[in-house]
């Protein structure tokens, strides 16, 4: 291959990859062709192709949110067969709005790369997912879209079945089957019952899952402290039992355990274990939506509890997920 041959944007990505596990955290080829469920041979062709076009010996020659990716895949969990990480550059003075939006075009974008027709999807609540929604220009055909959980629906930005309808709206009724359960007050009537059951065994199989992020503490929305006293849960002592974050209507701790409290009891929805599950799959995607320093502590404890295979987030986000883990180098060691 030719020097300073243009590589596009997955090609920049997955180089990255495999460079900084190569050089930085100095793994074997094989090793990272079984993570990354490639070749050793295109892992070699790859170390070649970096050689021959300078970025081996200059970290400064690739983008720097290729870069952060490649750190940040270091951070999910041993259990998942081939993390990726998408990092959005944004510049420090950007408004958190355009920050939302720029998210939400990544996930976008990333979604009509994995999507087909005939694709399940079960979706989360949260203003990433319902951007990311806003966002879709293609459309595909025969979709179904099954709600993570059956929570309150207060506002059309967290509420999972309002964006179960969105999407909907997006693609049109003629295109896709739309799946929502229950809400807290009625997930216990026999005539939603059998349905909701139903809707749930087939929400947990689905072919991607998005997920957003709940921090709790300070950064805790409005919204979400109104969810929260609306279902009689006092949310500072979810963080007194050593809850660090909330996403698909689970709690979870530092390590990104599932903890068991008042939300298993209130609300419907697809278990931990089964989103977990999906994400040791190489043929499933659950991606993780979130940004903004004060969901740090939970995405980091996400990663960890192998809670996704994927996360888009911006760069101000990985870096300070990075900070107490291996610092980013600014040249790799010249071979």
């Amino acid at each position: 291959m030719l020097k300073n041959t243009k590589f596009n944007d997955s090609e920049m990505a997955r180089m990255a990859s495999i460079l900084i596990k190569y050089y930085h955290f100095h793994k074997k080829q094989k090793d990272i062709a079984q993570e990354m469920g490639i070749s050793p041979g295109l892992v070699n062709t790859i170390l070649s192709q970096a050689k021959k076009n300078g970025f081996v010996q200059n970290l400064i020659s690739m983008p720097k949110e290729n870069v952060l990716a490649a750190h940040v895949q270091e951070l999910f969990s041993p259990d998942i067969p081939a993390p990726n990480a998408i990092v959005v550059p944004f510049s420090k003075n950007i408004s958190g709005q355009e920050r939302l939006r720029g998210i939400g075009v990544a996930a976008a974008r990333y979604f009509e790369a994995i999507a087909r027709d005939g694709i399940h999807i079960t979706l989360d609540g949260g203003e990433t997912i319902f951007c990311m929604i806003e966002e879709l220009r293609r459309a595909f055909s025969q979709i179904e879209v099954y709600s993570v959980a059956g929570g309150p629906q207060y506002d059309p930005y967290t509420s999972v079945n309002l964006l179960v309808n969105c999407l909907l709206v997006q693609f049109g009724a003629t295109r896709m089957n739309p799946h929502i359960l229950p809400g807290p007050r009625d997930k216990d009537l026999p005539i939603y019952k059998k349905k909701a059951q139903n809707t749930l065994k087939a929400a947990s199989k689905a072919d991607v899952f998005f997920l957003g992020v709940g921090a709790l503490g300070r950064s805790l929305s409005r919204t979400n402290r109104k969810n929260m006293d609306d279902l009689g849960i006092d949310y500072k002592k979810l963080q007194d039992r050593g809850i660090v974050g909330i996403s698909a209507y689970s709690a979870f701790d530092a390590e990104g355990e599932h903890v068991i409290c008042e939300l298993d009891e209130k609300i419907l929805k697809v278990a931990p274990e089964q989103i977990k599950k999906a994400a040791r799959s190489r043929n499933r995607h659950v991606v993780i939506l979130a940004y903004g320093l004060p969901k740090v502590k939970a995405l980091r404890a996400m990663l960890k509890g192998g809670w996704g295979n994927c996360l888009i987030t911006d760069s101000s986000t990985a870096e300070k997920l990075l900070d107490k883990n291996e610092r980013i180098s600014k040249h790799f060691t010249p071979i």
